[in-house]
């Protein structure tokens, strides 16, 4: 009986013992699971060094004072988006518009859910820009770019015309400024993405933005989620943009083709990046010049302040408009407190303010403190019109040597 005793002892010993094991087991996993829980993944998605920079700086500041731990990641062309999420863990994505919004909301949570208290100090055209699906906000407009066109005030005090409101009064403008050895408008057709968005922005101008979609989606098509292929043709693809029958943008690119003929562009802009026009802007070889409100920001202020920013204009009303301004979204991919926090965060006026003047870009606030004139300008320009365009260089996902060998087809004709 006694050794029977121990059996049943030594049996309930090791069962105990295996209980107490799963028991620390899950515990100690539960803790590691908390541990990973706390740490909230943020992922750049084709937003630039400076967004980069100027997130990366002001969410380690909160971090700190929220003592919430933060990590950052910089989504890369060469994996899959899905691999790169997982492995990064990643549950909230800062995405610019276009095909990094759109592969971003694939991977978002049914139960994303972003309280519609946080869109309350937007305008109505940024409330447009608010991503939702079932009645559900899954992504946020933070703050955007913007594309403008700026002009030498002293060389338009000089002209005679009372105002720039038109492509019509562009021209008139250039052609007075126009000598046989300078062409006054300039632009940095060597920056691909920017050539696509300048294109894309005259577009709309032009044609409409009914044209600038189905562009849009001539672009989307011509690809396969971003991986090279001996199916892309650069050449047909933009014989489908601007030259077939029913191309969208055929009188956008004449348009500027007679500018360039007429000796009003200058043909080094094909060799142009942005830092080319800043040096042909503080060197007064330039009058009128195409850039980005980001771009502008870079620029020397001597050369600025020598110039003034209208957006690109149209003979269309404000309501029919959809201007080219980049627009950087929050997009969580899970639903918990931490990652709805810093979402929230991120729309406070004072982070945007903060997010305005180390990038240069504008907020999505009505009231938010804007760092110049600039900024301001283009809140309003947005604020008169409908949801912005994430411009055609941001709309489908090229490869970069894709990239290169449709904007040297465009360069190709558009100056020779």
């Amino acid at each position: 009986m006694i050794k029977i005793h121990r059996k049943y002892f030594v049996i309930s010993l090791i069962a105990a013992l295996v209980i107490i094991i799963l028991i620390l087991t899950v515990i100690f996993g539960l803790k590691k699971s908390s541990r990973k829980s706390d740490l909230i993944n943020v992922g750049f998605y084709n937003i630039g060094a400076a967004q980069e920079k100027a997130f990366t700086e002001l969410l380690t500041e909160i971090s700190k004072s929220e003592n919430q731990k933060i990590s950052f990641y910089t989504f890369n062309s060469e994996t899959a988006i899905k691999e790169q999420i997982q492995n990064n863990h990643i549950n909230l994505i800062l995405a610019a518009d276009g095909y990094a919004l759109e592969n971003s909301l694939s991977f978002v949570k049914n139960d994303v859910d972003i309280p519609y208290t946080f869109t309350s100090g937007m305008y109505s055209s940024m409330r447009e820009a608010v991503v939702s699906s079932e009645g559900k906000i899954k992504a946020l407009p933070l703050l955007f770019d913007n594309l403008e066109i700026d002009i030498n005030i002293s060389e338009f005090k000089m002209s005679g015309l009372e105002r720039i409101a038109t492509w019509k009064d562009i021209e008139q403008l250039a052609r007075k400024i126009h000598s046989e050895e300078y062409a006054p408008i300039s632009f940095a057709g060597a920056d691909s993405v920017f050539l696509l968005d300048f294109i894309g922005a005259m577009g709309e101008a032009l044609e409409g933005v009914d044209a600038y979609n189905k562009a849009t989606e001539i672009l989307k098509k011509s690809i396969s989620n971003g991986v090279e292929s001996d199916s892309f043709d650069a050449e047909e693809l933009y014989n489908q943009l601007f030259i077939v029958p029913d191309a969208p943008l055929p009188y956008t690119f004449y348009y500027l083709k007679q500018l360039v003929e007429k000796g009003l562009i200058s043909k080094a802009s094909r060799e142009f990046v942005q830092q080319d026009i800043n040096s042909m802007a503080n060197y007064r070889k330039t009058d009128i010049f195409i850039t980005t409100l980001s771009a502008h920001r870079t620029f020397e202020g001597r050369s600025l302040s020598a110039f003034s920013s209208i957006y690109v204009p149209s003979n269309r009303t404000p309501d029919q408009r959809a201007f080219t301004a980049t627009t950087t979204y929050a997009v969580p991919l899970v639903s918990n407190e931490k990652t709805s926090f810093i979402v929230e965060k991120l729309i406070a006026p004072e982070v945007q303010e903060s997010l305005c003047r180390t990038t240069g870009l504008a907020p999505v606030l009505s009231n938010s403190r804007v760092p110049d004139k600039q900024s301001d300008d283009a809140r309003y320009w947005i604020a008169s019109t409908t949801k912005p365009l994430a411009g055609l260089g941001h709309e489908a996902a090229f490869t970069s040597p894709q990239l290169n060998q449709l904007s040297s087809v465009i360069l190709d004709r558009l100056f020779f």
